[in-house]
């Protein structure tokens, strides 16, 4: 799926100054050490931190912005539709994973903020877009034959004139590369 997207970024996106690459970090990514002054991911809490700090200048800014704990996707729309999204949980494992990560990162200057966001998913067909969200085409045409008139359903049952109301959480973390 990466591989597509790089295309289809390359094909319409294209700045003189911008490339597109995939990278895992898990393999290392292609960048040479202290390649960048400033580095940004929004990718949840992974190798990327290591990566992050050894693909910035000393001293180089690294910002990350991480989906977290309780987000309506998780919560709300949990309540309002459950078994199509996960019901809320308890506790703040995407943050415990973000300390463990950030302990052998090599970072330094650390600091985790939270941000809260209230949303409004508006109608039947937002709900089903993120039910199918990065999924086939024959996957989302079997989940809208399947589902998608219990999701009109329920929808009609909890939304407002807005729509149903998610509050999302995320996690922004701004550091330094290590000196």
């Amino acid at each position: 799926m990466t591989e597509g997207f790089i295309a289809t970024a390359n094909e319409h996106h294209r700045k003189a100054n911008v490339r597109y690459v995939v990278g895992r970090t898990h393999d290392g990514l292609p960048f040479p050490d202290n390649y960048f002054d400033l580095a940004y991911t929004k990718k949840g809490p992974t190798s990327w931190y290591k990566e992050g700090n050894r693909i910035v200048r000393p001293g180089g800014k690294i910002v990350l912005l991480h989906p977290g704990d309780g987000n309506g996707e998780g919560g709300e729309l949990g309540l309002c539709f459950p078994g199509l999204f996960a019901p809320p949980s308890a506790g703040t494992p995407t943050l415990d994973r973000i300390q463990k990560q950030l302990e052998t990162s090599g970072l330094a200057d650390i600091l985790l903020s939270t941000i809260k966001e209230t949303a409004w998913v508006p109608t039947p067909e937002d709900v089903m877009a993120l039910v199918v969200f990065r999924q086939s085409e024959e996957y989302s045409y079997y989940a809208r034959e399947k589902c998608f008139e219990q999701i009109m359903v329920q929808f009609g049952k909890h939304a407002s004139d807005q729509g149903i109301k998610t509050t999302n959480n995320y996690y922004l973390i701004q550091a330094k590369a290590s000196e």
